[in-house]
């Protein structure tokens, strides 16, 4: 009997002493820090000029090269429908870049796609292309 209850304590307590660590585990996944992308573009671009866009990718202030995919998604104004997806390369630091050049005048939304880390983030930044009317450039 004292058999019985020695086997049912080491069980219990091994059950136990398991869970405990696998609660610590699950902790120290929910307290990783974000990835922080940002799109260093210039706000204004000419017309049929080559420009490089990149994406500085970064965690806890530290360079992240092994991003798992990192694309450049390019629209006109609001028609998403026709946008066209770039895929970046990396090049140094957690800077992924492009190369395009911009046809048309206006105003052109980028947003990058940035898988890393098991996250993912997909800031915006709009670019003036040529010369755009004050007006137009106000309503976006």
């Amino acid at each position: 009997m004292k058999f019985i209850i020695k086997g049912i304590s080491i069980t219990i307590l091994f059950i136990l002493l398991t869970s405990c660590k696998d609660n610590q585990a699950h902790s120290e996944k929910a307290v990783q820090e974000p990835i922080k992308v940002e799109i260093l573009a210039p706000n204004e671009l000419s017309i049929d000029k080559t420009v490089k866009l990149q994406v500085k990718v970064t965690q806890a202030n530290e360079s992240v090269n092994d991003a798992d995919e990192v694309e450049f998604e390019i629209w006109k104004g609001d028609d998403r429908d026709h946008s066209v997806m770039l895929p970046a390369r990396n090049v140094r630091d957690g800077i992924y870049e492009v190369s395009r050049s911009f046809d048309d005048e206006g105003i052109y939304n980028i947003q990058t796609h940035v898988t890393a880390r098991s996250m993912h983030s997909m800031p915006t930044k709009q670019v003036v292309v040529g010369d755009v009317n004050k007006d137009v450039q106000e309503e976006h």
